[in-house]
């Protein structure tokens, strides 16, 4: 059984295939989106362009 941050972890990475290249995208305020966040930026130090606006100074 996987614990909760394994759970996080995943869905924050599996949000990600949703995102198409080149938009513009909401980034929340939350545990998860962590996760998705740190999986972004791999993407975008890999050549993934995508531009964010964040929902509070916490995911900035």
């Amino acid at each position: 059984m996987l614990t909760i941050e394994e759970s996080k972890k995943i869905a924050g990475e599996y949000a990600l295939q949703f995102i198409v290249p080149g938009t513009t995208i909401g980034i929340g305020t939350g545990s998860t989106v962590y996760y998705f966040i740190h999986a972004l930026a791999d993407k975008v130090k890999a050549g993934f362009s995508v531009k964010g606006v964040a929902s509070s100074r916490g995911t900035e």
